[in-house]
């Protein structure tokens, strides 16, 4: 009968993955997080390629596609659903600018949870007509889902919520809270 391995060794077999935790705690976990071996392989494998072969343009498009497949098996979704972008922040802008805000559904609800430029995208549509509305912690630091019943009605366009909170590790109950927007006719 085989033994799963212990959690400590998987940690350590995690950590041996990026060099710099030999001599450092890294504690960036944005756009540039601690680089791992198989990243680092990758991005030189990607660079001999350009050495040898010049653009390889046919075989990107087939990994990004195998990407977006493999993503969309994770998220229980289909490849078509998953747009491949090079952050967060321009996939937000992206959804966000393409909303209609001009009639009454003009409401964007954020949890005060969310990475800023979220937040500042929201914020730009106000030129757009949009109403941003924060859900707020409360004295816990948590955000019930009921704060979130309190913010979505049928002037809601876009619900944003992460799943855990970059700041405090604070999960919201992503499921209820799609549940809520969905029921009020909101992305």
């Amino acid at each position: 009968m085989s033994q799963a391995p212990s959690l400590a060794r998987v940690g350590t077999a995690i950590r041996g993955e990026f060099p710099i935790f030999d001599t450092a705690t890294y504690l960036n976990s944005c756009s540039q997080g601690a680089l791992s071996v198989r990243v680092r392989d990758a991005v030189e494998s990607w660079l001999a390629g350009w050495d040898e072969n010049g653009a390889e343009w046919e075989y990107w498009v087939e990994r990004n596609e195998a990407a977006r497949a493999a993503f969309a098996g994770l998220v229980h979704a289909e490849p078509d659903d998953v747009a491949v972008t090079t952050s967060v922040s321009q996939g937000v802008s992206a959804l966000v600018s393409a909303l209609d805000l001009s009639g009454e559904r003009n409401r964007i609800v954020i949890s005060d949870y969310e990475f800023p430029t979220v937040g500042q995208i929201a914020h730009a549509q106000e030129l757009r007509g949009a109403e941003v509305v924060h859900v707020r912690p409360d004295s816990t630091g948590a955000i019930p889902v009921e704060r979130f019943a309190e913010a979505i009605d049928d002037r809601t366009a876009l619900v944003c919520c992460t799943t855990v909170s970059y700041r405090t590790g604070h999960r919201h109950d992503v499921a209820e809270i799609a549940r809520l927007a969905h029921e009020a006719g909101a992305l």
